[in-house]
């Protein structure tokens, strides 16, 4: 898992060119965030998503908790709350035509795989409890006439 945590108190380039200089007077301690568990299953028109990413944001903090999806998959911690989610995958593809005359691109480059509406425009969202179970579901279309799912499994627990 991977986090991101935007803060800070000096503009982001001028606290990076500090950071390479030497200590500063700002604090570099990231808050700690009360986490639970999140798992769940993600499928692309009703196949496992062999590989991927699943963020969960929260926005006003500036957190981002990224999650790796392997064969429909995931599993990690992640920050409590409602949280947004952001599901991608990438494959290497040949880049677009340059259009410009005699210039050919020879490297192949990443390029998001699913519709804009998951990532880019995503409306996804899951609540993150510390209760549990936190197990949620994503059925994505790859048609644009067709509106992805997202839910919360129930699951019931030893008593």
């Amino acid at each position: 898992m991977s986090r991101f945590l935007v803060t800070g108190c000096l503009p982001f380039g001028l606290a990076l060119a500090l950071l390479a200089a030497g200590p500063t007077g700002c604090s570099t301690k990231k808050p700690d965030y009360p986490q639970a568990s999140v798992s769940g299953e993600v499928t692309l028109d009703g196949e496992p998503l062999p590989d991927g990413k699943i963020i969960f944001t929260t926005v006003r903090l500036g957190l981002n908790d990224v999650v790796p999806i392997r064969n429909g998959q995931f599993s990690s911690r992640v920050a409590l709350g409602e949280r947004q989610v952001m599901i991608t995958a990438t494959k290497m593809m040949d880049p677009p035509p340059t259009g410009m005359p005699g210039v050919i691109e020879t490297e192949k480059v990443p390029t998001e795989t699913l519709p804009a509406r998951y990532n880019a425009e995503t409306t996804l969202t899951a609540t993150v409890s510390a209760d549990g179970p936190n197990e949620f579901t994503f059925e994505l279309t790859s048609d644009d006439k067709s509106n992805s799912s997202a839910t919360k499994k129930e699951v019931s627990r030893p008593r």
